[in-house]
């Protein structure tokens, strides 16, 4: 039995109510638009990236790493709460800070939530109070990425790289982003300050609590038949 309901691309079917934003190429919107998934009305814009269709069918967004992102509204789940972010990635050239997902009310401790790639290397960055994965990831490769945060009793940080736990740590203070207005009042997918992403992105779920190792194994499975290596 599955541990999740999920909705299958082009199937629109009840999703587990704890998914707050699902931004997939099954549901790409119109124009600038692009639709969420999770039934909870979070749609968002897109700032320069573009769709594209992969071999399987599915489209993906594609980034340039110039000024390409996608903007989508503040979602409360970052402050002082539990939340896991998913996202499938392919990185098109190695940079630095290569941004997945960012929410932000200040540049400072527990202030920014970054998760991107730094050098190659996952990141979960709550800046300064960080969890960097020891795994290099390859170019011109699909992965799908889970940064995990347990929220306050535990404050476990944890990463997992296709469905397997890759590393973890504890944070020594409490995620705080209460309206995101550094991130324009809202989140970034593909943009860390002036940092952009190149590349692909898919599949970005964000979760309100932090979903368990065997939920993230089942969702990777799940969503893999996609990016075939």
């Amino acid at each position: 039995m599955s541990l999740l309901r999920f909705a299958e691309p082009h199937i629109y079917t009840p999703v587990d109510d704890s998914l707050v934003l699902w931004i997939s190429g099954a549901g790409r919107g119109v124009g600038s638009k692009v639709f969420d998934l999770s039934r909870k009305g979070n749609h968002g814009t897109i700032y320069g990236a573009c769709w594209k269709s992969l071999p399987s069918g599915h489209s993906v967004l594609s980034f340039d790493g110039v000024d390409d992102y996608t903007q989508v509204p503040y979602l409360d789940v970052f402050n002082q709460k539990p939340f896991t972010v998913v996202a499938w990635i392919w990185r098109g050239m190695e940079k630095e800070h290569e941004p997945i997902f960012s929410a932000a009310d200040a540049y400072d401790t527990d202030r920014y939530l970054h998760c991107l790639c730094k050098e190659g290397n996952p990141y979960l960055g709550f800046w300064g109070d960080d969890l960097k994965s020891p795994t290099k990831l390859k170019l011109r490769r699909w992965y799908c990425l889970t940064f995990v945060w347990e929220g306050p009793t535990t404050r476990k940080q944890v990463i997992y790289i296709d469905g397997e736990k890759d590393c973890e740590r504890v944070s020594t203070g409490l995620l705080t982003v209460v309206d995101g207005h550094i991130t324009g009042y809202g989140e970034w997918i593909g943009r860390f300050s002036e940092n952009y992403y190149v590349g692909f992105i898919a599949e970005v779920r964000i979760y309100n609590k932090a979903l368990s190792a065997e939920e993230i194994r089942e969702l990777y499975n799940r969503t893999k038949h996609l990016y075939r290596h």
